[in-house]
């Protein structure tokens, strides 16, 4: 008997080993995927500044403004995108762009700490640019978006007024007179002389002082011989003086973004005496513009 009994123990832990193999065979395990995205911080704009605050025009160039903010990421310096940045110039009441050109999307940075930068712009002012007061708008972008974040500077800049024209040309010749222009009209071989607007600033009005023409040796001619006009045509054209008159019709507009627009001409002839002893005649005329 008591060896049965021990066969019967025998078998019981046989049979638990071969569930607990069973259990083993079937077990099983699954893995799960863990995903979650990190809060994107938009850039904040924290200065916007401009050191000067007025500026002259470079007549017939650029003037050169320079600009300079901060601008800050939670996420570092290195989420700020650096092509997104800008600078623009607007209005300084309503903050809103007067030219196109006046921009710089091609600014330079420095880091400040790990999360700040500073962008320096330099906008280049045209000379055309209207006299008034202008302010700046800095923008800054980071690299998660292309939307941008803006702040306006307060203190708004002058630009000033500049008043200036030049002329295509600085000789007026009538050439060679002979005996059969004599009582004529000669047209001036170099007209129309242009005048071109240099500043910023219409020119309202234009005015010429005339001089009697000399040459050494010989009777002086008038300088109420001389004709000048805003058209070919001489007829209704203005008689020289030797006091400085308005040439009716001619002003000269500012130049904008289309160039070419801020041109005029005259005219001028020499209306020949009766007679004209030989000599070689000089004189000397005087331009003057006002807005």
């Amino acid at each position: 008997m008591k060896n049965n009994k021990l066969a019967v123990m025998a078998s019981a832990l046989v049979i638990v080993a071969m569930l607990a193999a069973v259990y083993a065979v079937y077990a099983d395990s699954d893995n799960l995927a863990v995903t979650f995205a990190g809060t994107n911080y938009d850039p904040t704009v924290d200065t916007c500044a401009i050191a000067t605050s007025s500026y002259s025009p470079t007549e017939t160039g650029t003037t050169a403004v320079t600009v300079r903010f901060n601008a800050s990421d939670t996420n570092g310096v290195a989420d700020l995108n650096d092509t997104l940045a800008k600078a623009d110039l607007d209005d300084a009441v309503t903050f809103t762009a007067l030219y196109e050109s006046a921009s710089n999307t091609s600014c330079t940075s420095s880091n400040i700490d790990a999360d700040t930068k500073q962008y320096t712009c330099t906008i280049n002012m045209q000379y055309w640019y209207s006299a008034t007061n202008y302010s700046a708008r800095c923008s800054a972008g980071d690299n998660n978006d292309t939307a941008l974040v803006t702040a306006n500077h307060n203190n708004a800049f002058a630009y000033a007024q500049l008043v200036a024209s030049s002329a295509d040309g600085t000789a007026v010749g009538f050439g060679t007179i002979a005996s059969g222009n004599y009582n004529t009209n000669v047209s001036d071989a170099n007209s129309p002389v242009t005048l071109t607007n240099t500043g910023n600033v219409a020119l309202a009005t234009v005015s010429l002082t005339g001089v009697n023409a000399t040459a050494t040796g010989k009777p002086n001619i008038d300088v109420g011989q001389f004709l000048i006009d805003d058209d070919s045509g001489v007829a209704g054209a203005q008689v020289l003086t030797a006091v400085s008159q308005q040439i009716t019709g001619v002003t000269v507009p500012v130049e904008d973004s289309t160039p070419g627009g801020n041109t005029d001409s005259l005219w001028a002839w020499f209306n020949v005496p009766a007679t004209l002893e030989p000599g070689d005649y000089t004189s000397t005329w005087t331009l003057t513009e006002a807005a």
